[in-house]
């Protein structure tokens, strides 16, 4: 049991050091808190009490399933980790990316509502009369 929770600590320190000292999760405090407790939520998810219980018992593995679920998923989520994540690629693998997501949507440079069709049926996003 204490080599499998020293693996699962190197584990937890290797990912979240990198992201620490990330000049980008420097500049986003708060973004950096956020994944660094679904990162935690999601190894304590996996920690060896609650693992070998899990083996045993459904209740400690629905836990398991919960705590990633409920706790770790929405903290990652509100850590918006992609325009990082996305930083660290090749540059043209970004421009490739780039002109995958935006294909296929017209080149627009104004307003984004102006010309759009409101369900009333009208234009520029106007009030019904």
């Amino acid at each position: 049991m204490i080599a499998r929770t020293a693996v699962l600590l190197g584990a937890t320190v290797a990912v979240l050091v990198p992201l620490w000292r990330n000049p980008w999760w420097q500049r986003h405090p708060a973004r950096r808190r956020l994944l660094a407790l679904a990162v935690v939520a999601a190894s304590a998810s996996q920690a060896p009490p609650l693992t070998d219980a899990a083996a045993a018992l459904a209740a400690a593995h629905m836990v398991q399933h919960l705590l990633l679920v409920t706790v770790a998923a929405p903290l990652a989520a509100l850590a918006e980790p992609a325009p990082m994540l996305l930083g660290t690629l090749p540059p043209a693998w970004r421009r490739r990316l780039g002109r995958l997501r935006h294909r296929g949507r017209p080149a627009s440079r104004g307003g984004g509502q102006v010309g759009r069709e409101t369900p009333s049926g009208q234009r520029g996003g106007g009030r019904p009369r």
